[in-house]
């Protein structure tokens, strides 16, 4: 049911998520639509939570309570009771059922063609002003109208063919034809943004960034990327930008057969720039949804499309540039270009989610106090109210609740976020964490290789799956993936840390030693020098782990606690370690969340006040 249609007193318009009775308009997630819209394809017949969660999450792995959560929003935008309902009846131990008949409705004159200047081929561009003829140059100005000219043959050529089913694709890194090596950080920014916004098609797998960037400038065929990425479609292009101004050209590819399914040339102003990366998208979107009119709303419109600040949208940019390289000087230039955004627009809410985003990294390395997770709450909550519809912060959230011990908020958090961005790989990992962490894992398990096919090339990915299988005990599954990551960045430290783990799970410390002297080597962190003699106890060498235990006590900040504490269990100091856990209970210590998970707590499992403090921070909330 791809239309309006009525459901009692109820207009449902799918495509704008909206649900109006009279003057009452209420605005629905995409996902709670595509509910609704299911069960109003069968009006009065029982529809399964299987039929239903195929459906509205056809390729993403969530639990009942997302779908739960789903039909008791519903039902409040209904105005519907559960115990004496008019519009969805619960149907126990099977499913759901709409009541009110569904009564499609004749479709409203189409919306007015919006005021942004797209061009297909040469003869339908507008002729160039003179700041249009500046903004490309003589020579370049030649190369875009063949390019044009070739798009719009291709587009002809393939109206006429059906198009392939397609239910995955890459987004590879768009080319900087600016000719300013400069201006590379603009083109991979604008590649992500690109990601972001398909990603938010409900039933089509996007590849995340880390996986794609590494085919930038690369000489490999399209069908050979493809095949190394597990996608059926392509899409790549490129980006010209000139003082106000930004053009991007992108085709959409088949991979397996390299055939040209779509290509367009789109041009605005920065201040539009976000209306233009919407725009690309929902029209790549639209090719892919003709084969797929099974799925009432691939993608859903986003709720608005702002304006930005040029030179916030510039700072953005930057910020995800250094964001993306992930170290310590690294950070810190992030978080000032994030600053710089907020600053420039302080309604741009990726401003606020990146810098929310910069200081939870800095905080789960040890760089800031865990107090500052009251500023990382802070700022994720004011990206949430500027856009309702970005999964980033929730994903942020679901790692400040899991901090302050509330499992059942993180995972609300993170269930939020996988609806708004089924395609977020650092969504599922958070989500991955809520159900070990609830003892539920087993049931996520079978879906960690449809998981992984969302960044199969990026080492953190790779890593913090492996990660999570080395704390469910399933060492030789974390182990593969721990060196596959390091196999993709050698020099990689959490990568090789992984893999030391994983043979401290296997009862191979002396492997795992030469690991954590490479994780070491790549970066100082306390956790790589603390396992690293951890391991050289294991051996029966207790030296070193006193000597770190000495290096850690010296910093007197109470940070390094909860490591000197694992330490002591190692060295048999029981009493001694379940005191400095009290002390890092005290300061309600972040890491308390993992004690239970923790292997070098193994010895204290048997105490009475190990378990004690466990069933605390269990049930703290």
């Amino acid at each position: 049911m791809d239309g309006a249609f009525r459901v009692g007193t109820w207009l449902v318009q799918p495509k704008l998520n909206s649900i109006s009775s009279g003057e009452a308009a209420v605005r629905l997630e995409p996902k709670v639509m595509e509910v609704l819209v299911c069960l109003a394809s069968r009006p009065g017949e029982p529809v399964s939570k299987e039929t239903l969660l195929k459906t509205v999450w056809p390729d993403t792995f969530v639990s009942d309570d997302v779908l739960t959560r789903s039909i008791s929003e519903l039902r409040r935008a209904l105005n519907d009771d559960a115990r004496s309902p008019r519009f969805i009846e619960t149907i126990a131990k099977r499913g759901y059922r709409l009541l009110a008949p569904a009564q499609p409705v004749l479709q409203s004159p189409a919306a007015p063609v919006p005021a942004w200047r797209q061009v297909s081929s040469p003869s339908k561009r507008p002729r160039p002003r003179r700041s249009a003829v500046a903004f490309a140059g003589v020579a370049l100005g030649f190369a875009l109208l063949l390019a044009f000219g070739i798009s719009a043959r291709r587009q002809r050529s393939v109206a006429q063919k059906p198009l392939p089913t397609i239910r995955s694709l890459a987004v590879l890194p768009l080319q900087n034809l600016s000719g300013d090596p400069a201006q590379e950080y603009f083109a991979d920014g604008m590649t992500e943004e690109l990601i972001t916004e398909l990603s938010r098609a409900s039933a089509l797998r996007v590849i995340s960034r880390t996986s794609v960037m590494r085919y930038k400038k690369t000489d490999k065929s399209l069908p050979q990327i493809a095949r190394e990425l597990g996608v059926d479609a392509v899409v790549e292009g490129s980006v010209l930008r000139s003082g106000d101004r930004v053009r991007i050209t992108a085709q959409l590819i088949y991979a397996p057969t390299d055939s040209h399914l779509w290509a367009q040339s789109y041009e605005r102003e920065m201040k539009d720039v976000l209306a233009l990366q919407s725009e690309i998208s929902g029209a790549i979107v639209k090719q892919v949804q003709t084969q797929l009119s099974a799925q009432p709303s691939l993608m859903p419109p986003a709720p608005s499309t702002p304006t930005v600040d040029p030179r916030a949208y510039e700072a953005y940019l930057k910020a995800t540039h250094y964001w993306a390289k992930y170290t310590g000087p690294d950070l810190d230039k992030s978080r000032r270009y994030f600053e710089q955004a907020i600053k420039f627009d302080p309604n741009y809410s990726r401003g606020y989610s990146g810098l929310g985003d910069v200081y939870l990294s800095l905080v789960s390395s040890d760089l800031l106090p865990d107090t500052d997770l009251r500023k990382v709450e802070f700022l994720e909550i004011k990206a949430m109210q500027l856009d309702p519809s970005l999964a980033e912060p929730h994903e942020a959230m679901t790692w400040v609740r899991l901090y302050r011990w509330d499992l059942a908020g993180a995972r609300q958090e993170a269930e939020r976020a996988l609806v708004l961005n089924p395609s977020d790989p650092d969504a599922h990992v958070a989500y991955l964490w809520c159900l070990l962490l609830q003892g539920k894992l087993n049931h996520a398990v079978p879906d960690l290789q449809k998981i992984r096919q969302l960044d199969p090339a990026s080492p953190p990915f790779l890593a913090s799956l492996g990660s999570i299988l080395d704390s469910a005990q399933r060492f030789d599954e974390a182990l593969q993936l721990c060196r596959e990551a390091v196999d993709f960045q050698h020099d990689f430290g959490l990568a090789h840390w992984c893999v030391g783990r994983a043979y401290i799970g296997k009862q191979q410390p002396d492997r795992a030693i030469s690991e954590f002297r490479q994780a070491l080597a790549a970066g100082d962190m306390p956790y790589f020098r603390r396992d690293l003699a951890l391991a050289q106890a294991a051996l029966g060498n207790r030296r070193p782990a006193l000597e770190v235990i000495r290096q850690f006590e010296a910093k007197k900040d109470g940070s390094l606690d909860y490591e000197i504490a694992t330490l002591q269990a190692v060295l048999g100091n029981n009493e001694a370690a379940l005191n400095r856990l009290e002390m890092v209970y005290s300061r309600h210590g972040r890491k308390l969340v993992f004690a239970s998970l923790e292997p070098a707590f193994e010895p204290l499992h048997s105490d009475l006040r190990f378990r004690d403090l466990v069933r605390r921070v269990t049930l703290s909330r």
